[in-house]
């Protein structure tokens, strides 16, 4: 994911005038996705640390993000700053590496975060 979401960037960015090089797309996506996943690593670590120590029962939790609870909303409060995270990081990684900012900057950020998160999705599913 993280591979083809800055060939994706490189790409998009050449069209646009970008003139960095594959490797530092590279190096700085990968150092955005692990920034942005520390999103998802405060309620995955908990809730899994809990379940291990069978403080809570996982199936009944997973259920509960079903309806509307506190657990719930705190979870889509982490995944919007996934989101937001990630599509700033690889934005900010554009403009650093390949000189572009404001609009297409962003663009080719979100169009990476979208390949990154559907190959995530496909093998993580």
């Amino acid at each position: 994911a993280w591979l083809l979401a800055a060939a994706v960037a490189q790409l998009a960015s050449r069209g646009f005038g970008g003139r960095g090089t594959f490797e530092d797309t590279l190096a700085v996506f990968g150092f955005g996705t692990a920034l942005a996943s520390w999103w998802t690593l405060l309620h995955d670590l908990v809730t899994t640390f809990l379940g291990a120590l069978h403080v809570i029962d996982q199936r009944a939790y997973e259920d509960a993000m079903s309806s509307p609870t506190v657990f719930r909303t705190v979870l889509w409060i982490l995944m919007a700053g996934y989101l937001v995270a990630f599509v700033a990081l690889f934005a900010r990684g554009v403009a650093a590496v390949h000189g572009l900012r404001g609009v297409r900057a962003t663009a080719i950020g979100a169009l990476s975060f979208v390949v990154y998160q559907g190959v995530f999705v496909i093998f993580n599913r």
